[in-house]
């Protein structure tokens, strides 16, 4: 299990998302970032990512067959996205 604690830094709304960034506690360096989107049939999605200056690491929030999953990613592959 991958477990998330820490403190929302920011907030953004607006019609179709939401989005928060969190400072993680138990991964010190790190934040995630995690939006809400809603298409206009109301279907909803998520998105976001943990990334890390500090570990050189990120995970990817995917989405597959209506499961959602964390996938680990080097920083240095988020780079040339």
């Amino acid at each position: 299990m991958f477990r998330i604690a820490g403190q929302v830094v920011s907030k953004a709304d607006d019609q179709n998302s939401t989005s928060v960034v969190v400072r993680m506690t138990n991964r010190p360096g790190a934040r995630l970032i995690f939006t809400k989107l809603t298409d206009p049939n109301n279907s909803v999605k998520y998105i976001g990512r943990i990334i890390s200056l500090k570990h050189g690491d990120s995970y990817e929030i995917i989405s597959e067959n209506d499961q959602y999953y964390l996938k680990r990613k080097e920083f240095m592959n988020l780079m040339t996205e």
